[in-house]
């Protein structure tokens, strides 16, 4: 059925916005590592220390970093290191990281691998949910 609406003369069609992000406000994994999950532990301590296992994530082209669940002394919660004898390894390329964080749902094998207890992830991801998402967090670490 068509509608006898008719747009204001000058009257511009409407379309969808896209959301575009500047590439200084996008997270690198440095950033997430070395000032996000930090911050993120020291707030959730009690819920942090409550977890145990490690993980080691190894992005290519940018460092690795392990996260220490139950580590006392928050300051070494994470570190930037290579533990391959962590509970859980996690591999990504660079671009498949960017997509990881920004919460995509990644294949393995498709620019990433996981060697060990995958259930780790979660429980990383449950520390760090915030429900405002992801600009609440870089707002609150910057």
């Amino acid at each position: 059925m068509r509608s006898n609406f008719r747009k204001p003369e000058g009257a511009r069609r409407r379309t969808k916005a896209r959301r575009t992000v500047a590439p200084e406000d996008q997270f690198t994994a440095t950033d997430f590592f070395e000032r996000v999950v930090p911050a993120m532990i020291a707030k959730n301590r009690m819920a942090y220390q409550r977890h145990r296992g490690t993980i080691c994530f190894w992005v290519y082209e940018v460092g690795s970093w392990t996260i220490r669940f139950g580590e006392k002394d928050v300051g070494r919660a994470v570190t930037a290191e290579t533990n391959f004898g962590a509970d859980l390894v996690a591999g990504f390329k660079k671009d498949t990281f960017a997509r990881f964080l920004a919460g995509e749902e990644i294949e393995p094998d498709k620019g990433c691998y996981f060697e060990g207890d995958v259930s780790l992830l979660g429980r990383l991801g449950r520390l760090l949910e915030m429900p405002q998402g992801m600009v609440a967090l870089r707002a609150a670490n910057m």
